[in-house]
């Protein structure tokens, strides 16, 4: 298989997310 827009599209955004886990975990201990 060869990889398409979408999937570079889905492990750029997970690369972010993974990056960006920590503050979103810590703004989400906040809110509660």
């Amino acid at each position: 298989e060869s990889y398409t827009d979408l999937d570079l599209l889905l492990c750029f955004v997970d690369c972010l997310f993974r990056k960006d886990n920590r503050i979103a975990l810590k703004k989400n201990l906040e809110l509660r």
